[in-house]
């Protein structure tokens, strides 16, 4: 029975967007610029890395965007390019998602493309998710109204709202289970200690702060 992704598949999504806006220079409180940071800023990230717009006609009709991370780069169809650039949230979430398989350093070797209504794998569920932390990362939104995220973040109140859902669904199923029953919390546990080892883990350091004002363990019953 799959129950959805424990807390470590969501803090390895997380560390990379988070790690992607500290080596970008971006707060969490600021609103992910996609289209500057593909156009001028992730070369010095990724180095070699193109961004290639295509004719609608020349990606198909059901495929609106497609990465390799070797060498990286992102295709993306006109009309998904051209609705990014004026704001437009669903546009700039699958240039984010694309953006992902990139930083999740995902199979080199096959291209990782996005139609209509195919978030359905584990890498496009790890795209996916990252595209929606980068764009609203979770310690931000926080306690914010609808509008309020909506707002700041420029997505739509809609893509808000199932925002906030999936993160209010995920909280309460972590708070129910046995990991969290534990006498210390998850954090100071081996298979998430690693976050503390060095400078290289320290957007997995970030994400695991985010976790930790989110998550309060349950208390143990007698």
């Amino acid at each position: 029975m799959l129950l959805g992704p424990t807390y470590v598949d969501v803090l390895r999504v997380s560390g990379a967007a988070a790690n992607l806006r500290l080596n970008l220079g971006l707060s969490d409180d600021e609103s992910f610029p996609v289209i500057d940071v593909l156009e001028f800023d992730i070369q010095r990230i990724y180095a070699g890395f193109v961004l290639i717009i295509r004719a609608d006609e020349q990606l198909g009709e059901e495929t609106l965007a497609f990465a390799k991370t070797a060498p990286p780069q992102i295709t993306v169809c006109n009309e998904i390019y051209c609705r990014a650039a004026l704001g437009n949230s669903f546009a700039r979430y699958v240039l984010a998602h694309e953006l992902g398989h990139i930083c999740l350093s995902h199979n080199k070797e096959r291209e990782h493309v996005l139609r209509w209504g195919t978030i359905s794998n584990n890498l496009e569920w790890e795209a996916d998710e990252f595209a929606s932390e980068i764009l609203m990362p979770t310690r931000a939104i926080e306690g914010m109204t609808m509008l309020g995220i909506a707002s700041r973040f420029k997505v739509s109140p809609g893509f808000a709202r199932q925002r906030v859902s999936v993160i209010k669904k995920r909280m309460k199923r972590w708070r129910a289970s046995a990991n969290m029953r534990l006498k210390e919390p998850f954090w100071a546990n081996s298979h998430v200690d690693l976050a503390l080892r060095g400078p290289q883990y320290r957007g997995l350091v970030h994400a695991l702060e985010q976790l930790k004002k989110c998550l309060t363990p349950l208390p143990n019953k007698a």
